[in-house]
């Protein structure tokens, strides 16, 4: 997934909640309605959507379900999101309302440099962030066969 979501090898996985979502993110004049879902993994071959106008936002092909994936639903409630096919803007930013409540921990890339872990670890000292941050488990060694394994061995 790193590579599918993480733009270069310098990339960041913040954990959160599904409460947090929801309470830590800020509505605002563009949007006055957030609603948290978890994905739904279709075949798009024979996929047939409810009534429900949000489905087809939380919908994903069926190789993706590894992810365990939710969305974050954003849009303003008195405006037909029926009648209209595309946004007019191709985003919203949304403010958070604290970090330090939203965020569990911090996950870096295995792909990173080695300076990168460092610079968000201070980038949370100075914005005040006591969270956990930590290199991605996946960067540790990967053991191919038993010499792998007894060459690793530490008998001290």
């Amino acid at each position: 997934m790193w590579s599918l979501y993480g733009e270069g090898k310098n990339a960041v996985c913040i954990f959160t909640t599904e409460d947090k979502l929801e309470s830590q993110v800020q509505k605002n004049q563009d949007i006055d309605k957030l609603i948290v879902k978890p994905v739904t993994y279709i075949n798009h071959e024979n996929a047939q959507f409810d009534s429900d106008p949000l489905t087809p936002f939380t919908a994903k092909s069926l190789p993706f379900t590894f992810e365990k994936e939710v969305r974050l639903i954003a849009y303003h409630s008195q405006k037909n999101i029926e009648s209209k096919v595309k946004n007019d803007k191709p985003g919203v930013a949304l403010s958070i309302n604290s970090l330090s409540q939203f965020i569990d921990k911090l996950v870096v890339s295995p792909n990173s440099y080695s300076w990168f872990i460092d610079s968000v670890k201070k980038l949370c000292l100075e914005r005040d962030l006591n969270v956990e941050v930590r290199k991605s488990s996946l960067c540790k060694k990967r053991f191919t066969d038993i010499f792998d394994v007894l060459e690793n061995l530490n008998f001290t």
